[in-house]
């Protein structure tokens, strides 16, 4: 058969943002000839953890969430379903998943100083996108850094037991549950 086959480029990797992160962080990776002329995606692994969500994925382009992984440095690995691989070295750091260890105190009220300690609560990011307890932005942000957190809470409609959620600029996520009472 005459002109049957052709050989393509071999993908590459060109550039990955952030080259680190922890569950919940949004990452873009991109190159050229990420699919290796195939259609669609098969999977993306970073640092040996499959993508939790793959948000778009071109031959240029791919935007994944990361899922819950062991804290490590690793390859990513892209497969197209052409059967094409292709691959970055050491391409992503993978941190263990942010917790929220403590809440002082775990009662109050608008106006409430509550300091939050915990461990990667920045998620490899550098600030905060938002903070709320019982789905209220937070008033203030006093001190904030990658296991401490100082904030002063809002007012709320409803007393009783509330969460208190963080997400930063990388995407990461923490929720603590059911962790502080509205009084």
């Amino acid at each position: 058969s005459v002109d049957a086959w052709q050989y393509l480029t071999v993908g590459e990797i060109e550039s990955v943002f952030p080259t680190s992160g922890q569950e919940g962080t949004r990452v873009e990776v991109a190159g050229t000839d990420l699919l290796g002329g195939g259609g669609g995606l098969v999977s993306i692994t970073l640092a040996g953890t499959e993508a939790g969500e793959v948000i778009s994925a071109t031959n240029e382009v791919i935007v994944v969430v990361i899922a819950a992984g062991d804290a490590q440095t690793g390859d990513i690995v892209i497969v197209s379903d052409s059967g094409a691989v292709v691959t970055k070295s050491d391409g992503f750091s993978q941190f263990a998943s942010g917790e929220i260890t403590s809440e002082s105190p775990n009662v109050g009220q608008l106006g409430t100083i509550v300091t939050i300690s915990g461990a990667n609560l920045l998620g490899g990011g550098s600030a905060f996108t938002y903070i709320t307890v019982k789905g209220h932005p937070v008033l203030d942000v006093i001190h904030e850094s990658d296991d401490l957190l100082i904030v002063r809470i809002a007012s709320s409609e409803s007393v009783g037991i509330a969460d208190i959620q963080l997400a930063t600029n990388t995407g990461a996520s923490i929720t603590d549950v059911e962790s502080f009472t509205y009084a």
